[in-house]
């Protein structure tokens, strides 16, 4: 029977956000649509578009950016969430009126972002209690999925949008590593041949211990990080200091 190792990870790194500089160069890349009920909303969806042009991120909005198209509105949109990379969604009370799919507008689009595999930023507008029952229904299935954040006005939700942002910008360019037993964020990788360089700021006192473990030992450890997801198990490599 094989031995369990237990896996030791530095949570500090959790709460470290990239640099401002960084994120600006990550969010260039980024095309954010916006998804909710157009006239329900139109306080709440100017704030977010605010803020995902200050973060330096392209917002997709049907209004502003989808309208004057010789193809339906459906197609429109749809063509919209399949250029973008996160989907930002916020659920109000109602649901809407169905489309010829059956669906909402906003279920939908939210069916379409799963299936695009798009990062994720949704919110509910507070109080939700007296939503009509389809709505109920539909964020009820998306909250045994994902988080949402409660929101009650239009700059709560600018505020959040704008951390939730900057945590998917830490997310891509603070990536992950795993050696051994220890897992933390790497600043940077870099991969030449057979030689990894991985740099990093550890923050727990359990992981430098393995980290400096590894190092002096020099034995061969198991090491993955985020070019090895689509390759299979952790490969054997060396550490170094």
């Amino acid at each position: 029977m094989a031995s369990r190792t237990d896996l030791i990870i530095d949570l500090a790194s959790t709460n470290v956000h990239a640099d401002p500089t960084d994120i600006a160069r990550w969010a260039a890349n980024e095309s954010v649509f916006v998804s909710s009920l157009i006239t329900d909303m139109p306080a709440e969806r100017e704030t977010v578009r605010r803020a995902i042009v200050t973060i330096g991120a392209r917002p997709v909005m049907f209004e502003h950016d989808l309208g004057a198209q010789d193809v339906s509105a459906d197609r429109a949109y749809l063509s919209g969430l399949a250029g973008s990379t996160i989907c930002l969604g916020i659920f109000g009370t109602r649901y809407g009126q169905p489309l010829a799919s059956g669906y909402s507008a906003t279920h939908d689009e939210f069916r379409h972002a799963e299936l695009g595999k798009l990062r994720m930023a949704l919110y509910v507008l507070e109080p939700f209690t007296d939503a009509d029952g389809p709505q109920r229904d539909f964020v009820g299935g998306v909250r045994t999925r994902y988080n949402t954040a409660p929101c009650r006005d239009a700059s709560d939700l600018e505020r959040r949008a704008t951390d939730r942002l900057r945590t998917l910008a830490t997310e891509a360019l603070t990536l992950w590593v795993v050696l051994g037993n220890a897992a933390f964020r790497a600043s940077s990788i870099r991969i030449s041949g057979s030689r990894v360089t991985v740099r990093a700021t550890i923050r727990d006192a359990h992981v430098g211990g393995a980290w400096k473990g590894y190092v002096t030992s020099r034995a061969d450890v198991a090491f993955a990080g985020p070019h090895d997801l689509a390759k299979g198990p952790a490969r054997p490599g060396r550490a170094r200091p």
